[in-house]
């Protein structure tokens, strides 16, 4: 099999990469396309204001979730008129302390440099473990 060419440019770039070295495991494992965050239900949909809007009555409606790995919380908007029902318009995110690496910018998940950082641990663990911890191992 040809060895594929990894990805160029500013988000792959021994800084960038290095920066990801300081994140948590959690932090890590929720940056991965593959894993992503694990949302828990905070509350339920819930009314967060109402108000005339064009002639029409509009309730602003939220719903929040919570990482159960990271403790990220995600706000879901939603608005709901009469005539057309409830539509979600965006989602907010509010992240805890360590878990943002200024300078890269929000949503960029690089996950060639998130896949080499849990390679890069993963091999770690194994060298300082012991032989028989090396053995009974989950592969």
């Amino acid at each position: 099999m040809a060895a594929r060419p990894g990805k160029t440019g500013p988000k792959s770039t021994p800084e960038v990469a290095g920066r990801f070295t300081s994140l948590s495991d959690a932090f890590l494992d929720c940056r991965d396309p593959g894993f992503g965050h694990d949302w828990k239900r905070l509350n339920d949909y819930h009314t967060a204001d109402t108000h005339m809007e064009h002639g029409s009555l509009v309730t602003d409606i939220l719903r929040e979730m919570r990482c159960q790995r990271c403790d990220a919380v995600k706000t879901e908007h939603y608005y709901m008129t009469k005539t057309q029902g409830l539509f979600k318009y965006r989602n907010s995110y509010a992240y805890p302390e360590g878990y943002l690496l200024p300078g890269i910018p929000r949503g960029v998940t690089p996950s060639q440099i998130v896949h080499q950082e849990q390679y890069n641990r993963a091999m770690r663990r194994v060298a300082n473990a012991s032989k028989a911890d090396r053995e009974r191992a989950e592969r």
